[in-house]
């Protein structure tokens, strides 16, 4: 859809909302740019700050992945009791 065609179809749809609801419609119009525009600029900042925090997690969670793989391929206490029931892992923390 081109921007025009956007623009055309968004002045319909507020004309028919004017003619609908005349009193809530009083003095509002509706308008179409391209997303590259001023507002999409003003949120950029924010969006940056947004990927970068969703990166700082998932590295975390990444680098904690890593670190319980190589706990369990050292041999911990807790990778020899794979079979163990849920009882047997908690009776060597409730007898300390």
């Amino acid at each position: 859809m081109t921007l025009d065609a956007a623009r055309r179809e968004l002045q319909g749809i507020s004309a028919q909302l004017a003619a609908e609801q005349p009193a809530s419609n009083a003095g509002w119009t509706a308008g179409v740019e391209p997303l590259a525009g001023a507002d999409a600029r003003a949120a950029r900042f924010g969006l940056l700050a947004l990927m970068g925090a969703v990166t700082g997690v998932l590295l975390i969670a990444a680098a904690s992945g890593i670190l319980a793989a190589r706990q369990g391929r050292e041999g911990g206490a807790e990778a020899r009791r794979i079979g163990s029931t849920d009882l047997a892992l908690m009776r060597p923390i409730v007898l300390l």
